[in-house]
């Protein structure tokens, strides 16, 4: 192949899955399938470009995290690796998506990922983390951004604010006398749900402290 032509996708893709089929004679790691293949480049390669190689791409690595390509999520950055293979639980990459790590929260000052693409991490990981993208990332191809975008359009059409406007039945409460409000029953019955009960009414001195602060 002439000097300076990359490798297309496809070949490129044929040659990880063999050298991942011959590391998976007895007594190392198990075979890739090339459905777990298929599955980064649907749902994962999208959801990287589209939400993290902003602040950890070519052009930024905050934290010192790099996750345009498979040694820079392992590699991690100043608060260790991203993902273990094989342990989601154990990724900071999804305890941060779940914003569980209340110092490494992402995506960075944008809507928290819906629970479907963070239950696609999580099976992505559990299912040992395949990913053949073993050099970094010239940032950024046209193919590259469209997919992306494809991906953040598809995202955000599952937005509460999206979808169509649709007929709900009120709750039912224990507590009827607290509010005659359809609107206050649904937070009543979340409450109840809880095991939790409305706070009393303030009186009129603790409602002019609060309108002072």
């Amino acid at each position: 192949m002439p000097r300076g032509q990359s490798i297309p996708a496809v070949l490129r893709t044929a040659l990880f899955l063999a050298g991942c089929l011959v590391a998976a004679l007895p007594g190392t790691v198990r075979a890739v399938t090339a459905e777990q293949v298929d599955f980064f480049e649907r749902r994962i390669r999208p959801l990287l470009a589209a939400e993290c190689h902003e602040c950890h791409g070519a052009k930024k690595q905050k934290g010192g995290l790099r996750v345009d390509f498979r040694d820079g999520l392992l590699k991690g950055g100043e608060s260790g690796p991203a993902l273990v293979p094989g342990n989601a639980a154990g990724s900071l990459l999804v305890r941060s998506i779940r914003h569980e790590a209340p110092d490494s929260v992402m995506p960075k000052d944008r809507p928290k990922l819906s629970d479907a693409v963070v239950a696609d991490v999580v099976a992505w990981i559990d299912q040992g983390a395949v990913d053949p993208r073993d050099q970094p990332s010239a940032e950024s191809a046209s193919a590259t951004l469209a997919s992306a975008w494809d991906a953040t359009f598809n995202a955000r059409t599952d937005w509460w604010s999206f979808k169509p406007v649709q007929a709900v039945t009120v709750p039912v409460v224990s507590n009827t006398a607290w509010s005659s409000s359809p609107v206050d029953r649904f937070l009543l019955a979340r409450m109840e749900a809880r095991g939790l009960e409305p706070a009393p009414l303030a009186d009129r001195r603790t409602r002019l402290r609060r309108v002072a602060f």
